[in-house]
Parts: structure tokens; C-alpha cells; sequence
């Protein structure tokens, strides 16, 4: 008997967000053209199989994002304010993919699982040739981001579908575990604390007067695979294998008799005897 299991999950998911400026505008504040997009996919996909002879199980989870963020003002616009112009394009995407499988049979069992997220992301802001803007700079200052990022770890609380940091991590070291699986003779390898923390990027901040163009796209992609087979027959399913050698005992074989010469006898003539009267 052989039982199958299988589990897909995937998600495509296209997205166009802008925000621009065409024409003519005339700000009397601060003019603030900003494109801002957000994605947080979860996907979980398990798949189990039993059986008495053979088990086979499978599970894949993917997702396909096709991502573009825009901020400009276009070549035709005239813009002026009398505080300041912000030009900014933010995109953030979080990624939690998990895939298992198990199965169990009594002669043999194979599994696999897959997870891969692919993502195709375009993140701009800018000005297109032919723009006029003009920005005075009479009024209070603006947070614009500056391109440099503040990292943090910090410990993750988990929930639903999040992917957490291996358990055994927080015994031993990463380095410990790792080393037992990877050697290098030029680097040593370092502890990484993204590991067993989640580490949280944040984008720095300035106070701009003026005109400000600025693009931030941040990602969090993580991943967990499992797998567990197991086999398991009895004495009478799965005899113990038997090795063929070849014999290596000497075999002897009967040698010939010795020739004898033998003696032709001479006939023996057999007459009538005379009775005596």
C-alpha cells in the first residue's frame, strides 16, 4: 500500500501604487506628494502521510510579488509653495513562509518541503525632466528620510504564522551549532544576533527645508522548513538482509587409478568322460 500527501500554497499578488502632481499648483503651506505601500504575506502549508508499505509527502508555500511604488511630479507640472516640497516613495514588505511534512511507514518513507518567496519591487521617487518646482522654505522644517537606517534587535513575541528563531539556538551559541555544518579556514564565523532576535530597521529622519526626494523600501522575509520521516517494519516485513560470498574452501577432486596389467587366462576345454562299464 503507499499513501501520498501533498500541500501547496501560491500567492501572486501585483501591486502599482503612486502618487504624483501634474499641472500647476500653488501651495501656500508645504506640499507633500508621498507614496506609501505596505504588504504582509502569511502562508502555512503542512502535509501528512501514514501507511503500512510506502508513504511519500510533499509541501511547497510561495509567493510571487510584482511591487511598484511611485512619487514624482511630472514633466508638464509647475509647482510652487511657500513652505516646503516632499517628494517621498516608502515601501515595506514582510514575508513569514512556512512548509512541513511528515510521514510514517513501515518499509520506507520520502518527503520534501519548499519555501521561496520571489520578489520583484521597484521603489522611486523623482523628478521628471521638464518639472518646474519651487519650493521657499518659510515654514517649519520637514522629517525627510536620509537613506541611513537604525538597526535594533529586539525580542519577537510571535502570533500566528510568524516565523520564530530555532529553539536550540537559545541554548548554545549559533556559532556552535553552525560550525558543526560549515568550516571556513579565512573567517571565523561570528555570531549573528538576527538569529535569535528579530532585527528591526528603522529609517532615519532629518529636518529638511526646501525641496526633499527621498525612496525607502524595507523587507522582512523569513522562512522555516521541517521535515520528519519515519520507518518502522516488523521481523516479518523486513527480514534482515543476507550477504552472497563466494566459497573459498578448497575443493578436491578424485585422482585416477593406477593402471594394472592384466592377464589374459587361457580357455579351458570341457570333453565327455568316459564311463567306466
Amino acid at each position: 500500500m503507499v499513501a501520498i500527501g501533498a500541500g501547496l500554497d501560491v500567492e501572486f499578488v501585483r501591486k502599482d501604487t503612486r502618487a504624483y502632481v501634474a499641472g500647476q499648483v500653488d501651495a501656500s503651506r508645504d506640499l507633500l506628494v508621498r507614496a506609501i505601500s505596505d504588504e504582509d504575506v502569511t502562508s502555512i502549508v503542512g502535509t501528512r502521510s501514514v501507511g503500512n508499505d510506502l508513504t511519500v509527502a510533499g509541501s511547497a508555500a510561495t509567493c510571487i510579488l510584482d511591487l511598484s511604488t511611485k512619487a514624482f511630479i511630472e514633466s508638464s507640472a509647475v509647482v510652487h509653495a511657500v513652505g516646503n516640497v516632499l517628494v517621498s516613495a516608502e515601501d515595506r514588505t514582510e514575508i513569514d513562509l512556512i512548509a512541513g511534512a511528515r510521514n510514517a511507514a513501515l518499509v520506507g518513507s520520502a518527503g520534501a518541503a519548499i519555501a521561496a518567496p520571489v520578489i520583484i519591487k521597484t521603489t522611486e521617487a523623482y523628478l521628471a525632466t521638464g518639472a518646474t518646482v519651487t519650493a521657499e522654505g518659510n515654514r517649519a522644517a520637514l522629517d525627510a528620510p536620509t537613506g541611513q537606517f537604525d538597526i535594533q534587535y529586539v525580542d519577537q513575541t510571535g502570533g500566528d504564522g510568524e516565523v520564530k528563531p530555532p529553539g536550540f539556538f537559545g541554548l548554545v551559541k549559533p556559532s556552535i551549532v553552525l560550525g558543526a555544518f560549515f568550516s571556513s579556514s579565512d573567517a571565523t564565523l561570528q555570531d549573528d544576533q538576527s538569529l535569535t532576535q528579530q532585527r528591526v530597521a528603522t529609517p532615519r529622519t532629518q529636518a529638511l527645508k526646501g525641496l526633499a526626494v527621498t525612496a525607502v523600501s524595507r523587507d522582512d522575509v523569513e522562512t522555516l522548513v521541517t521535515g520528519f520521516d519515519l520507518r518502522a517494519c516488523s521481523a516479518w516485513k523486513c527480514p534482515p538482509p543476507q550477504t552472497w560470498r563466494p566459497s573459498t574452501r578448497p575443493r578436491t577432486w578424485p585422482t585416477a587409478l593406477p593402471s594394472t596389467a592384466i592377464t589374459p587366462r587361457r580357455p579351458r576345454s570341457i570333453g565327455a568322460r568316459r564311463r567306466r562299464q
